[in-house]
């Protein structure tokens, strides 16, 4: 009796381990197939956004100056280019233009007796009205930029200019305003702005005193 209670515990014994190893051998086999998946899904996105951003920055490399050696090459009699006052333009009415300053070839710092135009086509197609107030024998342009300045959705213009060289400089600023056939200025309002020498100072001024420049 005693013996026969030992078979069946051994049989019991027996048939619960191999209960206990097919069970680990099937956990064992699923836990490959569960980290294969997660480490899948991180991988994909991340190599995603990295194309894009390389995208992005070759868009945003532009050379600011390319553009500007077309208008380089235009002359005027007794006249010297000032390449550093001089840009392509690209607005109503004078698209496809170049912004261009001449000067006095005897003096080159500063650029006294300067001039500007608007150039087309190799051709002169519009003289800037009162530059320097009238006079500008010993003036020259030390800034320009170009700006909607009253909201019509027109570019207008704005020159920093100065005068009297070694004599003493002075501002001689002057607000161009786009009227849709050519620019147009007050040189009343113009001496408003003598106290400034940047474009984003003046650019304030008009701004904020937008009837001084309607006129």
């Amino acid at each position: 009796m005693t013996k026969f209670r030992f078979i069946i515990l051994a049989v019991i014994l027996f048939l619960f381990s191999a209960c206990s190893v097919q069970f680990n051998r099937s956990n064992s086999n699923n836990t490959p197939l569960k980290n294969e998946n997660v480490s899948a899904a991180k991988a994909e996105p991340t190599k995603e956004v990295s194309a894009n951003a390389n995208s992005e920055n070759q868009n945003s490399q532009k050379d600011p100056t390319a553009d500007n050696s077309s208008c380089y090459k235009l002359k005027r009699d007794d006249l010297i280019l000032d390449k550093k006052q001089t840009f392509v333009v690209d607005f109503k009415p004078f698209e496809k233009s170049c912004f261009v300053t001449f000067h006095d070839p005897e003096f080159d710092n500063p650029a006294l007796g300067s001039q500007f135009y608007i150039y087309k086509n190799g051709k002169e197609v519009f003289n800037f009205p009162e530059q320097f107030g009238g006079a500008n024998t010993s003036c020259w342009v030390d800034g320009v930029a170009f700006e909607d300045l009253n909201n019509d959705r027109l570019t207008d213009i704005i020159v920093v200019g100065k005068c009297g060289a070694k004599m003493g400089e002075y501002n001689e600023n002057m607000v161009y305003l786009n009227n849709g056939k050519g620019f147009v200025t007050n040189v009343n309002s113009n001496a408003e702005t003598m106290d400034f020498s940047k474009t984003s100072q003046i650019k304030e001024f008009v701004t904020k005193n937008p009837e001084l420049f309607s006129k």
